[in-house]
C-alpha cells in the first residue's frame, strides 16, 4: 500500500509541475506600462507633475518650477497615459503651451508649443511631436533638443518633447515613456514533454497496481 501511495503521489506531483510551470510563465508575462511628466531632470520629475497608469490625465496650468536661481514656466501643460493589458499596448502623450525658462529676470528661452507622444506595444514601438520656433536670448549659452528619443532595455522607447541645457542644469520638458506588454494566452498549452512524462508515469502506476492486485490474488 504504501508503494502505491507513493507512485499516485508521483503522478500527481509530475502532473501538478507541469501546471505550476504554465502558470508561472503566464503570471510572469509582463503588462504595458506608460507614464510622463511634465518638467524634470535625468533624475525624474519635480513636485508631483508626473502621470502614470492604465488611463490617466493629468493637467496643469501656470506651472512653475525654479531650480535655484534657474525657472521653468508653462501656461498650461497635460499628460495622458493609457496601457491595455488585453493588447499588451501602451501610449503616452505629453503637451506644452508657452513654455519660457531663464536665470532670474532674464527670460533665456522660450516656446509657443510642444509635443511628444509614444506607443508601444507586441509589434513595436512608435514615437511622434513636434515643437514651435524656439527664441533664444543668447545663442551659444542655451541649447535646445527637440523630440529626444531613447530606447528603454525592455524594449519600450521615452520622448522629450523639449531637452533644454543651460548654466549647467538639463531640463527635461513634456516626458513621456512607453514600455510594451504581451498578448495574454487564452488557452494554457501544457508542453508535450511534460505531458508525455505524466502520461508515462500515469501509465507504470496502473501496471505495477494491476500486478499488485493480481500478485494477492495468488496469495489467497
Amino acid at each position: 500500500m504504501n508503494k502505491m501511495r507513493m507512485i499516485a503521489a508521483l503522478t500527481g506531483a509530475v502532473a501538478l509541475t507541469g501546471l505550476a510551470g504554465f502558470s508561472a510563465a503566464a503570471n510572469a508575462a509582463p503588462e504595458p506600462k506608460s507614464s510622463g511628466y511634465l518638467v524634470g531632470t535625468s533624475g525624474g520629475p519635480y513636485g508631483a507633475a508626473a502621470s502614470s497608469g492604465r488611463d490617466r490625465d493629468f493637467v496643469q496650468t501656470n506651472v512653475d518650477f525654479t531650480v535655484g536661481p534657474k525657472y521653468f514656466r508653462s501656461e498650461t501643460a497635460s499628460v495622458h497615459t493609457t496601457a491595455d493589458p488585453v493588447t499588451g499596448m501602451s501610449t503616452a502623450e505629453a503637451s506644452l503651451a508657452k513654455v519660457a525658462m531663464g536665470f532670474g529676470p532674464v527670460k533665456e528661452f522660450e516656446i509657443d508649443a510642444a509635443l511628444a507622444k509614444c506607443t508601444a506595444g507586441p509589434e513595436g514601438v512608435t514615437t511622434g511631436g513636434g515643437a514651435g520656433t524656439a527664441k533664444i536670448a543668447v545663442p551659444g549659452l542655451v541649447k535646445v533638443e527637440k523630440n529626444v528619443t531613447e530606447k528603454l532595455p525592455d524594449g519600450g522607447v521615452s520622448v522629450d518633447a523639449l531637452r533644454v541645457t543651460f548654466g549647467g542644469h538639463e531640463f527635461k520638458a513634456g516626458h513621456v515613456e512607453c514600455h510594451p506588454g504581451v498578448k495574454p494566452v487564452d488557452t494554457p498549452v501544457i508542453s508535450t514533454s511534460v505531458g508525455a512524462g505524466a502520461a508515462a508515469v500515469g501509465a507504470g502506476a496502473a501496471g505495477v497496481f494491476f500486478l499488485r492486485r493480481r500478485r494477492n490474488a495468488g496469495e489467497i
